[in-house]
């Protein structure tokens, strides 16, 4: 199935990225619930795991905000 935007998902003590196959660069921002810039990734045509201690999270991309629950 392709994707036709980032997708977000929480795994064990990790947030997984997963981005479209469209040449696109997207730029995330993870935050911690506080505020607090935790982490800035850059993705192109790819998925990668960002591991996090257990927590609430807010995700940031260009076209959408999603909270993360990370356990």
């Amino acid at each position: 199935v392709a994707l036709s935007e980032p997708i977000v998902t929480s795994h064990r003590g990790a947030i997984e990225i997963s981005c479209p196959v469209n040449g696109r660069s997207y730029t995330f921002q993870i935050y911690a619930i506080t505020g607090q810039l935790l982490k800035k990734v850059q993705l192109t045509d790819t998925t990668t795991t960002i591991a996090i201690p257990q927590g609430c999270y807010i995700v940031k991309c260009e076209s959408w905000v999603k909270k993360v629950i990370v356990k």
